[in-house]
């Protein structure tokens, strides 16, 4: 456990933080997880249904068409994970220091 001061700006709460590196270690493996999940199984099942050429014509050709911003909103989910993790290192080295 790391015990960390804090100011609290209303003068209410804590002043300490404690902070468990090896539950923020946990937390970031499950990200990853999440993260390795949607870049390495969704997004290229998305990316190869967006690409099927079967579907060109009628009603399924704009059903196809969802696939594609599907992947795109896939891409900005694993962004976002990735990006929660890079914080929580950041944080994690900050505190350590």
């Amino acid at each position: 456990m790391v015990l960390i001061e804090a100011t609290t700006m209303d003068g209410g709460g804590s002043n300490e933080i404690v902070m468990n590196p090896d539950e923020l270690q946990a937390i970031m493996r499950y990200i990853t997880t999440v993260e390795v999940s949607f870049q390495n199984n969704l997004a290229p099942k998305l990316k190869s249904l967006s690409e099927t050429k079967y579907y060109e014509g009628g009603e399924a050709s704009k059903a196809m068409d969802h696939y594609s911003k599907m992947l795109n909103k896939v891409n900005e989910v694993g962004d976002l994970y990735r990006r929660a993790n890079s914080e929580i290192l950041s944080m994690m080295g900050q505190w350590l220091q």
